[in-house]
């Protein structure tokens, strides 16, 4: 319903429907009228529009609350719209169909290894239990997630995303937000108003309680305010903020490059915290082992992300010098750290440390990775992009290495010890076992690619800040908290997150895929909760 600013005999003015307007005037007339009690709707302002800001605006809309969200950008989509391994799901009807056996248990146990002991425990069991129905939300807007690959850090296969249509490669996160962006600007209850940033946050009371009631936005060079019976705060990580949050928290890191946009600054942080919302593990920042050098511009800051997928395929990690030094399929961290030891740009020296410092490897690719990725994809990274480069067989791989090296005046690469590395690969492949790197899992198994003229594929790929794991704390629902003057800690009223801009899920080290999963669960949870709880509270 409409609202109307109306002045009582009093001389007070307050805001009445426009029934209860329309039944004072009646009355004043001399007529009897008998008015019924309309409900509020419930409303919910979402600061953000990634997957986690897009999947908790149609879930609040569904449930009937009028929706607004705010995106600081001239687009929607955020770093969502550039996932490109897919989302993480356990014992859906794409896994069972393939006879893949895998729980939530399994996928929880996964989590909680790749969180380093900083995971909680509660958080990871949510994610986990309702992966299977983020899988189902999703494919209700006409999505078909049944391409299925094994990320690293994970014992089973279960990272979700698209396969070719029509001869073309499927981008899984474009996809996504593409989808939901089409149904949320299509829905009469939701309010889409980009280029607008949020600013503040305003406070106000809820039962009595200091609670937040809307935020403060500029757009179009004036600043406006918006009430709501809730926030719900969707606007990503930090990983974009070197100068900022990350020299504060993380500043090893802070000369390191960075596979986000330059929208990733922290803004719902500062937002939170400006409030006293809490935060947690803002230290925790993932160094993603594999962002692509482009050749064209290989001192770029912004790189672009060298996916998961490839090593899930089966792409192989070598040094400069023609090695592999790694588990392809470990830990993101584990493989950075291994890269910080091994992959030094100007020396064959073993370092002794993991600090960051410039290291490069070099991936490879036969035809069997390639065709196990999606050949139509690949082609997007070896033709459009021109990251990788196409050589013939195990010389051209020591010819593409030597000269990397010359750059550096360090000695040539050897056709033979390429031959060697390759066959040496393809033997533990075919036995299975735990070979020099404990590698279990073998999607391809190079064993066509000592061919003198086998096709082979090398890129250079270098670490780079992917993602944050710290934020602000948050429940299983969605609740932000803050800390009282007597020094504990309550649920801040009127005050949600999803995504990115929480902390406390992944601890220590996010798992491939759990980033999208993160967004839908959560984001639909915190929805669910900033609805049902205005709808208890009968605003």
């Amino acid at each position: 319903y409409t609202q109307h600013n109306t002045t009582l005999s009093s001389g007070a003015s307050t805001k009445m429907p426009l029934l209860a307007v329309f039944a004072l005037a009646m009355m004043a007339a001399g007529a009897v009228v008998q008015v019924q009690a309309a409900e509020q709707q419930p409303t919910l302002i979402v600061v953000g529009s990634g997957l986690a800001g897009l999947t908790a605006a149609l879930e609040a809309a569904s449930l009937g609350a009028h929706v607004t969200i705010l995106e600081k950008e001239a687009k929607l989509g955020g770093n969502s719209a550039k996932a490109s391994s897919g989302i993480n799901a356990a014992d859906t009807g794409a896994q069972r169909s393939r006879e893949i056996k895998d729980s939530a248990a399994d996928l929880r146990a996964d989590t909680l290894r790749s969180g380093r002991g900083l995971a909680f425990e509660a958080l990871v069991t949510v994610l986990a239990d309702n992966s299977a129905s983020a899988i189902d939300f999703l494919q209700s807007y006409n999505l078909n997630l049944t391409s299925i690959s094994q990320c690293g850090g994970h014992s089973k296969p279960r990272t979700h995303r698209e396969p070719d249509m029509d001869g073309k490669p499927r981008p899984v996160g474009w996809d996504i937000v593409s989808a939901l962006i089409a149904s949320a600007k299509e829905n009469a209850n939701i309010k889409v108003v980009t280029e607008a940033k949020v600013v503040r946050l305003i406070k106000g009371s809820h039962g009595g309680k200091e609670a937040i009631v809307g935020v403060a936005y500029e757009a179009n060079g004036a600043t406006s305010e918006i009430h709501a019976g809730a926030v719900l705060l969707a606007t990503g990580g930090y990983s974009y903020d070197s100068e900022g949050l990350i020299k504060q928290f993380a500043p090893r890191l802070r000369g390191l490059p960075t596979t986000n946009g330059p929208w990733a600054t922290g803004d719902g942080f500062r937002l939170g915290t400006g409030v006293m919302a809490e935060a947690i593990h803002m230290d925790q920042i993932q160094v993603h082992p594999t962002a692509f050098v482009d050749p064209k511009d290989p001192e770029a800051r912004v790189k672009f992300l060298a996916p998961e997928a490839f090593r899930g395929s089966g792409a192989l990690l070598l040094t400069r010098s023609g090695q592999r030094f790694v588990d392809e399929l470990g830990l993101r961290d584990t493989v950075t750290s291994a890269m910080y030891r091994s992959c030094a740009v100007d020396s064959d020296a073993m370092r002794y440390d993991d600090l960051p410092h410039p290291s490069e490897a070099v991936m490879l690719m036969d035809e069997e990775s390639v065709k196990l990725f999606g050949r139509n994809a690949f082609k997007f990274y070896l033709h459009t992009k021109q990251f990788f480069t196409e050589v013939k067989g195990p010389a051209g791989v020591a010819h593409y290495l030597s000269t990397l090296r010359s750059q550096h005046r360090l000695p040539p690469v050897t056709t033979e010890t390429i031959e060697h590395v390759l066959e040496a690969y393809a033997v533990e492949a075919k036995e299975g076992l735990p070979g020099r790197f404990g590698k279990t899992v073998f999607p391809a198994s190079f064993s066509n690619a000592t061919h003198v003229n086998g096709t082979l594929y090398v890129a250079r790929v270098t670490p780079a800040i992917h993602y944050t794991m710290g934020g602000l704390r948050f429940d299983i629902d969605g609740h932000l908290f803050r800390t009282t003057p007597a020094g504990t800690s309550e649920i801040y009223p009127g005050l949600y997150a999803a995504g990115e801009v929480t902390g406390g899920l992944h601890g220590a080290n996010r798992l491939a895929g759990n980033s999208l999963l993160e967004c839908v669960v959560f984001g639909r949870r915190a929805a669910q909760s900033a609805v049902r709880e205005q709808q208890k509270a009968g605003k």
